[in-house]
């Protein structure tokens, strides 16, 4: 499917995104929590400008197995081994409502689109639902892969949310913009590698901080709609993607599920904090 298919697709529906932090890779009862924009812990409380290094999900897919990895759930594209490389990657989503499971860790959950560039975090489009000692912490970030990062959103459950990032010679552009709120926010970068991984899903919060972050909030799911790699869905198969379901330690926390819908909508499940 084109960018013409694509563009009718979006032309029915809405949606919404959003995520960041970075550093080196590696059912549960709610707890009361408050809100607050900009909480502080004795870690950063959120992945905005991060840029950890790491190992990516290695591409393949072995029949009837969805293999797991603390890396990210969700659908992992490898542009740069086809000749066109990486160009563009956009999708939608709906904010889920969370809850902390804890008041006295790290909860983060983190969908939108992700990008790198030999093994590094570059690029984020993304939206930080995450529970900081029980804060809550409700914001959205768009960041080009040279660091720059437009203003935050603060979306709420519910709030629909758009996510593009599209990467050229001259240029990069990272744009989240929340539906529901009318608002939007992006970052222009300059001229730099392509990035060779992109993931269109949840990133594992065990990226940041050398790990430190392993659980994510409590939650029901999230649909990704209208996801395109390069103005083609996702599903249409020039772009190779390989499902991944996000597992840390020994549990798995997020389960993808299939490429529905036109080739362009799969959700993640919550399974496990």
């Amino acid at each position: 499917m084109k960018a013409a298919r694509i563009k009718a697709i979006v032309a029915a529906g809405s949606a919404t995104v959003a995520l960041g932090v970075v550093a080196a890779p590696h059912g549960a009862s709610a707890a009361p929590a408050k809100t607050h924009p900009h909480s502080a812990v004795a870690h950063p409380v959120s992945t905005k400008g991060l840029h950890p290094h790491g190992s990516v999900p290695t591409r393949g897919l072995t029949a009837n197995v969805v293999p797991t990895t603390d890396e990210g759930g969700g659908y992992w594209f490898y542009p740069s081994s086809t000749i066109e490389g990486f160009a563009s990657a956009s999708t939608t989503f709906t904010m889920p409502n969370f809850t902390c499971a804890s008041n006295s860790d790290q909860e983060w959950l983190l969908p939108g689109i992700w990008g790198f560039n030999s093994g590094t975090l570059t690029s984020q489009v993304d939206v930080n639902f995450n529970c900081n000692n029980g804060s809550k912490l409700q914001v959205g970030y768009a960041c080009a892969p040279d660091g720059t990062c437009g203003n935050s959103l603060t979306p709420n459950p519910g709030d629909v949310m758009e996510a593009s990032l599209t990467e050229t010679a001259t240029g990069s552009v990272a744009r989240l913009r929340d539906f529901t709120q009318n608002t939007s926010t992006s970052a222009s970068g300059a001229a730099g590698p392509l990035d060779d991984v992109i993931l269109i899903g949840t990133v594992g919060p065990d990226w940041f901080f050398g790990g430190v972050v392993r659980k994510v909030p409590t939650f029901n799911h999230v649909t990704f709609r209208f996801a395109s790699i390069n103005g083609e869905a996702i599903g249409d198969g020039d772009y190779f993607p390989t499902q991944y379901n996000l597992r840390t330690d020994s549990f798995n926390q997020i389960n993808a599920g299939p490429i529905l819908l036109h080739h362009t909508m799969f959700t993640n499940t919550f399974k496990h904090n």
